[in-house]
C-alpha cells in the first residue's frame, strides 16, 4: 500500500513537472513570436497608412507588434533581420536602391511585407518571401474619371455656360501630375469631354531666349473664371479650394478629391465635395495583419485572405469611391436611427 502511494505521488510529480515545462515552452514561443515581428516605417510614408493600426490589428490576431519610425528603412530592416526578426513589415516612401535587404532576408529565410510604395515588379519577384500590400494609383483615376462623367451626364454638375464641356480646374501645385491627367482621360473615355479653365503656362522651347513675363499667372488661384469642377489632390488641397471659391462667391462649383485616409471622407463630404476617392487604410491594415498571421502559422494565404496575390507576390487593394449621394443617404439613415432612438426613449419614459 505504501509503495502504491509513493508511485502515485511520483507520477503526480512527473505530471506537474511536465506541465511546468510545457508552460515554459509556450511562454518562450510567445516571446519568440513577439521578437520576430518588426514593423518599421518612414515618417513620409505615414501619410498613406496608420501603422499603429497595423500593429493593433496584429495584436488582435495574437501577434504582439510595435510600430517604429525609421529614417534608413533598408538598413534598419537588415539590422532587424540580423537580430532575429523573421517577419519584417516595411512602410516605405522610396524604391529600394539595391537587393541587399532581400539578400539578407533570403539568407535568414525571413519574410518581408512592403506597404505603401510599390518596390517594383522585378524586385518583388526576385524573392519568394517578399510581398506587397497596397493600391495602384491608376485605380483612383479610373474611379474618379468615371464618377465625374456619370454625375455630369446626370446634370448633377452644372454646365454653367452650356458648352457641353466639363470646365475643370486642378487645385494642385503640379497640374501635369499623372493622377489628374489619367482622371481626365478616363472622364473623356466615358463620354464627357473636358476643358481646362486655367491652362498651364506654355514653357519656352529650348532654343527660345524670351523670358516668361513676371506678371504671368503662375497659380490656379489666379484663375478668374468660375470652374464647374475642381480636382483636388488631397484633403488639404480641397480645404484651400473651398476657401478660395467662397472668397470669390462663386456658385454651383463641384469638387472631386483624392483622400489618403478614410477618416477624411466624411469631412470632405461635409465641405461639399461630391466625389471622393480614398485609399482604404483599414482594408490594407487588415490584409497586412492577416497575411502576417498566415505566414507565421504556415496557413494557406488564399484561404486566410480569400484572394490571391499576383505572380510577384503583390496584393492589390482597390481604391474606394464615395459620392455625395452616399453621404446624404448615410446622414439620413443616421438621422432616422437617432429619431427612432429618441422615440423609443420617450416611449420607455412614458
Amino acid at each position: 500500500m505504501k509503495k502504491a502511494i509513493q508511485r502515485i505521488l511520483f507520477s503526480l510529480c512527473l505530471l506537474l513537472l511536465a506541465f511546468w515545462i510545457l508552460r515554459q515552452w509556450l511562454s518562450l514561443s510567445n516571446a519568440d513570436n513577439t521578437a520576430q515581428v518588426a514593423l518599421l516605417y518612414t515618417d513620409i510614408a505615414s501619410y498613406a497608412l496608420n501603422y499603429d493600426d497595423v500593429a493593433q490589428e496584429l495584436t488582435e490576431q495574437g501577434i504582439s507588434a510595435h510600430a517604429t519610425t525609421v529614417e534608413d528603412w533598408q538598413n534598419e530592416a537588415i539590422q532587424a533581420i540580423t537580430n532575429g526578426a523573421s517577419f519584417v513589415i516595411l512602410g516605405t516612401d522610396t524604391a529600394p536602391e539595391n537587393n541587399d535587404l532581400l539578400t539578407c532576408a533570403e539568407q535568414h529565410q525571413a519574410s518581408v511585407i512592403f506597404v505603401g510604395h510599390y518596390p517594383g515588379e522585378d524586385y518583388l519577384a526576385s524573392y519568394d518571401k517578399a510581398y506587397f500590400v497596397g493600391s495602384r494609383l491608376e485605380y483612383a483615376s479610373e474611379l474618379a474619371g468615371e464618377a465625374m462623367a456619370r454625375v455630369f451626364k446626370n446634370q448633377k454638375i452644372v454646365d454653367r455656360n452650356e458648352n457641353l464641356l466639363l470646365d475643370y480646374l486642378i487645385a494642385f501645385d503640379l497640374p501635369e501630375h499623372q493622377l489628374f491627367s489619367d482622371t481626365l482621360e478616363e472622364c473623356e473615355h466615358h463620354g464627357v469631354y473636358v476643358q481646362n479653365c486655367f491652362p498651364p503656362i506654355l514653357k519656352p522651347e529650348p532654343d527660345e531666349t524670351d523670358m516668361i513675363p513676371p506678371d504671368t499667372s503662375a497659380s490656379w488661384t489666379d484663375c478668374t473664371t468660375a470652374p464647374e469642377m475642381i480636382l483636388c489632390g488631397n484633403f488639404h488641397d480641397l480645404e484651400k479650394a473651398v476657401t478660395w471659391v467662397n472668397e470669390h462667391k462663386w456658385q454651383d462649383v463641384s469638387y472631386a478629391a483624392f483622400m489618403n485616409h478614410i477618416e477624411e471622407v466624411e469631412k470632405a463630404a461635409d465641405m461639399g465635395c461630391s466625389i471622393m476617392v480614398y485609399y482604404d487604410t483599414k482594408y490594407i491594415s487588415d490584409t497586412v495583419a492577416q497575411l502576417t498571421q498566415a505566414l507565421m502559422q504556415h496557413q494557406s494565404i488564399i484561404d486566410t485572405l480569400h484572394f490571391a496575390s499576383d505572380e510577384t507576390g503583390a496584393f492589390w487593394i482597390p481604391y474606394q469611391l464615395r459620392t455625395d449621394a452616399q453621404h446624404i443617404s448615410d446622414a439620413s439613415a443616421e438621422s432616422s436611427e437617432s429619431s427612432t432612438s429618441t422615440d423609443l426613449a420617450d416611449t420607455n419614459a412614458a
